[in-house]
């Protein structure tokens, strides 16, 4: 399907593909399908010192990305201008009609999106008020006092009330490292079960292309002096380069035998033995409370974890802040 020469976007809540006669969901089925699109987008927004120009390639990795925006009702045209204002690394907080898109992108492959969101700095406030039968209809100095005070003494409970969810996109080892606190949430101040939620993508019933992460031939971190655990320098060049090349080698070696065992009629569960499982990227969706989220916080972005990881907390910071300006502030301290 050629979809014509050169296309311009709109600005504004609608974004459409002008006079060119399809909508942006038959373009993006074009693009999904692997369709050559001939063409050239030129999407014009006031926020952009020169337009944003892109030819389209049928691109498996971003075609993944807009899948996770279709749940939350953004066009193809919505994305693209997230894409064209805010760049692969940080489409933050593009907002349409009453709905915002929050997405970072982490590492080489890797998102963190903000899903949903509930509550704000106030409902913490008349959480710890209905003790009183009190209620704050606007948020005051008296409220962040009260704030203040309560992560101060290790009240924590109204932090419970306010609960986020996220999609995230990272490589295993993460994903592990992060699911301790899942576990350790339910014993957390004796509140038995735990309120955390983790539901994540599986290989028993899905066979979508591996994806994994590979770090550059400057990202490698050499063994730390006195300690048994966590990084050192960074690795000279020349040692990154070999290591990338004999890593990039080892995948597409275990990407094969998986591939033969998936055509040999091997189930799915367990031709996946065949990947190489530290790297590989899984996709998890994760709820829980804003005093859940700061726990995490507080302890992945010291300067001891590990730098992976440091970079996904560093996103869900920055994903978090906006709507909880006061707490998060209060309850992660010098982050």
């Amino acid at each position: 399907m050629d979809i014509g020469p050169l296309e311009r976007f709109d600005a504004g809540d609608q974004l459409s593909l002008g006079g060119c006669g399809y909508s942006s969901n038959q373009m993006y089925r074009a693009f999904k399908e692997e369709t050559p699109l001939h063409t050239t987008i030129r999407l014009e927004l006031a926020d952009l010192e020169e337009p944003y120009v892109k030819v389209w390639e049928h691109d498996p990795q971003e075609a993944a990305q807009y899948e996770s925006f279709i749940g939350s009702g953004y066009s193809f045209g919505g994305y693209i201008a997230a894409f064209a204002c805010f760049g692969r690394r940080r489409i933050h907080h593009a907002e349409r009609g009453e709905k915002t898109m929050s997405f970072i992108e982490v590492l080489d492959k890797g998102y963190v999106r903000l899903v949903n969101h509930m509550g704000a700095d106030l409902t913490v406030v008349n959480a710890a008020r209905v003790s009183y039968a009190k209620e704050s209809t606007e948020l005051s100095d008296k409220d962040i006092r009260l704030i203040r005070f309560l992560a101060r003494e290790g009240h924590t409970s109204p932090f419970r009330h306010v609960m986020l969810q996220y999609e995230i996109y990272a490589p295993l080892m993460v994903a592990r490292q992060w699911w301790k606190y899942v576990v350790g949430s339910a014993h957390y101040e004796g509140t038995g079960d735990s309120l955390e939620a983790w539901n994540e993508s599986s290989r028993r019933y899905i066979t979508e292309e591996p994806a994994f992460y590979i770090p550059a031939s400057g990202e490698w971190r050499s063994q730390p002096a006195h300690s048994k655990q966590g990084s050192g320098e960074l690795s000279p060049t020349e040692q990154g380069h070999k290591l990338t090349a004999e890593l990039r080698e080892y995948i597409e070696e275990g990407i094969r035998k998986y591939e033969a065992a998936l055509n040999d009629g091997v189930c799915a569960e367990q031709a996946r033995l065949f990947l190489p499982a530290y790297g590989m990227y899984v996709r998890w969706y994760w709820t829980a409370s804003l005093q859940s989220i700061c726990h995490f916080l507080n302890q992945r972005l010291e300067h001891d974890a590990q730098k992976e990881i440091q970079e996904y907390a560093k996103a869900i910071l920055e994903l978090s802040k906006p709507l909880y300006p006061v707490s998060l502030d209060e309850l992660i301290g010098s982050h």
